[in-house]
């Protein structure tokens, strides 16, 4: 991993986020920070944050445009645990980028789900972990104008959320 030297970057390379090993492309710069597409998401961070990402990586598939198995309307249920050992064990050897972006992406359509069969609660498992994952699921719900509030359940491993109509 080398140092990063802003003068040096092209739109396109990669960039390592130091605090917890994303990767992500170089998109740019606005009012003195790095805009950085991480998965779907743009981010924008300080450079002291970021490294130029090692050699060997590769560039991550982008998982949206991937078809997976919708979620069945007659028996959904109304918890989702985004551990990838109960979500899709077969994803467990991607890449944590890859992951992540697949647990967003279940979780958006789960409540997207559960907002089209007008379900009123429903309970997402993010785990604990260091946060990462239960702050990005925080972002994906505010984006929601029909949940009326989140209520942290599970010892703060999961969401309970309300919807109303």
């Amino acid at each position: 991993m080398g140092m990063l030297v802003l003068e040096e970057l092209w739109i396109g390379d990669l960039l390592r986020i130091k605090a917890d090993g994303r990767i992500g492309r170089f998109e740019g710069m606005v009012n003195a920070q790095v805009k950085l597409l991480v998965g779907s998401k743009l981010m924008l961070l300080d450079a002291g944050a970021l490294e130029i990402a090692p050699a060997d990586t590769v560039s991550e598939p982008r998982i949206e445009e991937e078809e997976i198995e919708p979620f069945d309307p007659i028996n959904f249920a109304t918890t989702i645990d985004l551990h990838m050992s109960m979500l899709d064990p077969s994803r467990i050897q991607e890449t944590p980028i890859q992951i992540r972006a697949y647990q967003l992406r279940r979780c958006r359509e789960f409540v997207e789900e559960a907002i089209r069969l007008k379900i009123r609660t429903v309970t997402i498992i993010h785990g604990k972990g260091e946060g990462v994952l239960k702050a990005d699921v925080l972002n994906v719900l505010d984006q929601f104008s029909e949940i009326k509030n989140c209520e942290e359940v599970h010892q703060g491993g999961g969401q309970l959320v309300r919807l109303e109509y």
